[in-house]
């Protein structure tokens, strides 16, 4: 009932701002890409197309369906946020009662597509990382390595819309490196010694994966940048070296086993939408 009132809620709250918040410089490059594919150019090689290129080819069959019009780019990037809201529901349900969700997902919602209803990227990766998010919370709760390709499947397919997507796949490695610290420890039945090379090499991935991030972030001019992005990992991945090499745990071998039964099938998921995509291209010269 409670996820029933938020979801007709969400939908009549958006829908009424549906028709505000023109931007020439968001729309009118969106709609133009689109126009392109949809009259047969392919991007890269007839225009210069800003993103990865599946969501041009998504705006397209959207013209195609609704019309060639601003408004049916925001006709798909509602349904889907339909489709997103019960997601986030079900994500806070696992932390807290009915009505504690419900509050969150409005919350969720409010701060979200209304305040922008444009077909941008970033609404499609927030929406790809949240089915993904459900996804592996749903192989913690059944461990079903089906769960871990459909995450890697919803990364791909947001990868496919904006290359930002690697920020969500690098946080699904980062938790199964920390899933695996977790299991082992709980696992461990009498302290093993050969789990050094596993350390290293866990220890030197996140480590190079916090120096490339602070890399990116260095970029930017703006101090917070660094306090938004590279701190909040920065205490992830000393947390989860810190727990490396706090207490000894199976070998290295069943060690790599058990990451890499997490790892491969989500990799797997990423991949098969890239795939076809790079076959697509390669198709079409």
């Amino acid at each position: 009932m409670v996820l029933g009132v938020v979801w007709v809620a969400s939908a009549a709250y958006l829908g009424a701002y549906l028709r505000h918040g023109w931007v020439p410089h968001d729309a009118g490059t969106l709609a133009q890409m689109a126009e392109r594919v949809l009259y047969g150019q392919v991007p890269y090689s007839d225009f210069r197309e800003i993103y990865t290129g599946g969501l041009t080819y998504f705006n397209a069959l959207a013209f195609r369906m609704f019309g060639v019009n601003f408004f049916s780019l925001r006709i798909p990037l509602f349904l889907l946020f339909l489709g997103w809201v019960p997601t986030v529901y079900l994500i806070a349900r696992r932390f807290s009662r009915p009505i504690a969700a419900g509050a969150v997902t409005l919350l969720a919602v409010a701060w979200s597509v209304p305040n922008y209803p444009e077909g941008m990227p970033s609404w499609y990766n927030l929406f790809f990382a949240t089915w993904g998010v459900l996804a592996l919370i749903r192989y913690m709760e059944t461990d079903r390595r089906r769960w871990l390709w459909i995450a890697g499947f919803c990364g791909g397919l947001s990868f496919l819309v904006k290359i930002t997507a690697l920020y969500f796949i690098a946080a699904a490695l980062l938790f199964f490196v920390f899933r695996e610290v977790s299991l082992s420890r709980v696992t461990e039945a009498r302290p093993a010694r050969g789990a050094v090379l596993y350390r290293i090499f866990a220890s030197g991935g996140l480590l190079l994966f916090l120096a490339g991030l602070t890399r990116l972030v260095s970029r930017a001019s703006d101090l917070t940048d660094f306090f938004y992005f590279v701190l909040p990992s920065a205490c992830l991945v000393f947390l989860v070296v810190w727990e490396l090499w706090r207490k000894s745990a199976q070998g290295s071998p069943a060690r790599f086993r058990l990451l890499f039964s997490m790892v491969l099938p989500f990799l797997g998921g990423v991949l098969v939408p890239i795939a076809l995509f790079l076959g697509y291209f390669y198709r079409v010269g």
